[in-house]
């Protein structure tokens, strides 16, 4: 999944990294992702599915604009089988390093079912 998420930010030329930006990455405008995993549940007691999570946290300086929140989700969910989490987008706030500038931040989870994966035998 994060490969494919990866080639959707790519067409849509946003800036992004996994799981945190390296530290060597010296940024002068914070404006790029950050895909990481959520976490993996068992779909239902009686399943044999597992169900995947992956977030896509969006930063921003000052305001993310619903324009740019629209634009990520509709390039995500063209990936065939992912589908926007039951959950709400949540936001942050953050400083850019040790300025007054503020920084937003936007978490946005994703899903997808793994089909057949658990076998009792």
């Amino acid at each position: 999944m994060k490969q494919e998420i990866e080639a959707k930010l790519d067409e849509i030329k946003e800036k992004h990294f996994y799981g945190l930006v390296p530290q060597n990455v010296e940024l002068s405008l914070w404006d790029y992702c950050v895909i990481r995993k959520g976490r993996t549940n068992k779909k239902s007691p009686s399943s044999l599915d597992l169900q995947n999570y992956i977030q896509v946290a969006i930063v921003r300086e000052e305001e993310i604009t619903d324009e740019t929140l629209i634009k990520i989700i509709q390039a995500i969910l063209r990936i065939p089988g992912i589908r926007l989490a039951d959950e709400s987008i949540d936001f942050d706030y953050e400083h850019k390093g040790n300025s007054d500038m503020v920084c937003e931040v936007a978490i946005i989870t994703f899903t997808r079912t793994i089909k057949n994966v658990i076998r009792e035998d």
